[in-house]
């Protein structure tokens, strides 16, 4: 009788699951970065008097 290794069995993780679990963690490091710089920009609407034009409202 021959030996038989009954792990070899037992599906492997493939490549394509490999590639995405890689791409998840680039997905969430991509997005707390984004988040960071959203953090640290000031809105459109709330920029300062000085960096308007002449022809633009307050509230633009």
């Amino acid at each position: 009788m021959p030996n038989t290794n009954y792990l070899d069995f037992i599906p492997q993780k493939s490549d394509v699951d490999t590639l995405a679990d890689d791409l998840d963690k680039v997905r969430a490091d991509f997005a707390t970065v984004l988040k960071q710089f959203n953090d640290e920009i000031i809105p459109y609407g709330f920029q300062d008097a000085s960096r308007r034009q002449g022809n633009e409202s307050p509230g633009a």
